[in-house]
Order: C-alpha cells, then sequence, then structure tokens
C-alpha cells in the first residue's frame, strides 16, 4: 500500500511566488495613495466651505439662525412643531437681523 500526501491549499489571502513581498508593498502603496486622495479631496471641500463662510457670513449666519428656530418645521409640520415652540430659543430675536 501506498502512503499518500494530503494536498495543501496555499494560505489565504497570500499571494504565491517570488514576488509576493514585492507585490504586498505596492498595493499597500496604492492604497495609501487612494486614501490619501480621498483625505485630500475632503479637505479641499472644508476649506472651500471655510472660505465660503468667511467671504459671505451673513448667508451663513442666516442658514444657521432658521435650522436653529426649526423654521422649515414650523412651516411643513405645524402640529409637530406646537409639541416643541414652548422651548426657549437659543438664538435671541435681537441678534437675527431683518
Amino acid at each position: 500500500m501506498t502512503r499518500r500526501t494530503p494536498i495543501r491549499a496555499p494560505p489565504v489571502g497570500h499571494l504565491a511566488g517570488p514576488l509576493t513581498a514585492e507585490v504586498d508593498v505596492a498595493v499597500e502603496a496604492l492604497l495609501f495613495l487612494v486614501d490619501a486622495a480621498l483625505v485630500a479631496g475632503l479637505a479641499c471641500w472644508m476649506i472651500v466651505a471655510v472660505a465660503d463662510n468667511w467671504r459671505h457670513p451673513r448667508m451663513n449666519e442666516d442658514g444657521v439662525a432658521m435650522v436653529v428656530r426649526l423654521d422649515d418645521l414650523a412651516r411643513d409640520y405645524p402640529e409637530d412643531y406646537k409639541m416643541i415652540a414652548h422651548r426657549p430659543s437659543p438664538i435671541a430675536a435681537s441678534t437675527i437681523r431683518p
């Protein structure tokens, strides 16, 4: 009787062959560059937003005041707004310009 040796599959998640280390480094470098590009895109978007808020503070002030006063809620859902209308607003009426 001949003895059979079991066939072993290569480990999952690893490349087989002599270029394994070089390929892993290349993949890691590519992933790093993709991550860096995505973070740079978000950073540019935030810089543009900050610049717009700096150049046009009135527009930002009006938008924030509208959100804090819950203007859309009062307009679109008046019955829901009545339940919370008694709460004091953090923005005093004197700070909002007409």
